[in-house]
């Protein structure tokens, strides 16, 4: 067992407006590429010791959006998928499920969830060479603090394991707004 935990990407991207978000992709392959470096030389010292195969991640695309209608609902909770992926490295299927019971009632981030990862690109270390392979990933969104009119969604990856998408929920469009009171000098 080695001793040290590594994980292979662990990014945190945060979209506020047009300006940033046109420099997210650039900023999110300048992190994949410096944290696959070390992440090969983690692999090489896990397959000299004798480890399991590392499924790692080749291509990916994000949705730099919590799902608005989700959001809208304030659905949230864990989204595990189960990825059985071809000796290429494409998805050929992706089985959502989770635990928690709105989300199996609502499967509204389940679907997503799936369609998103269906578009990604794997790979896998000391695998037997032509043969499919299989991977968990977990997705959890989460919303928090206080309500919001923007998505101010905010995506922390932990590949390959694990993706957190987090947001303010959205702010009630038929609530009366509360206003500060006013103070008398």
């Amino acid at each position: 067992m080695l001793p040290l935990t590594f994980q292979v990407v662990r990014a945190n991207i945060q979209s506020r407006g047009l300006p940033r978000q046109a420099e997210m992709p650039a900023r999110l392959k300048l992190q994949l590429i410096l944290t696959f470096a070390g992440f090969l030389s983690y692999i090489g010292c896990a397959l000299a010791q004798g480890e399991k195969p590392h499924v790692y991640l080749k291509h990916m695309e994000l949705s730099f959006r919590y799902p608005a209608l989700a959001r809208q609902a304030r659905l949230q909770g864990t989204v595990t998928v189960k990825l059985t992926i071809a000796a290429d490295g494409t998805v050929l299927t992706a089985d959502s499920s989770s635990d928690d019971l709105l989300l199996t009632k609502y499967p509204l981030l389940q679907a997503q969830t799936a369609e998103l990862v269906k578009k990604w690109t794997f790979g896998c270390f000391d695998c037997p060479a032509g043969n499919n392979f299989e991977h968990v990933i977990r997705v959890i969104y989460k919303l928090g603090g206080d309500p919001k009119s923007y998505d101010d969604t905010r995506i922390v990856l932990d590949l390959p394991n694990e993706v957190l998408i987090t947001a303010n929920p959205p702010e009630c469009d038929h609530c009366p707004r509360q206003t500060k009171p006013k103070t008398l000098r």
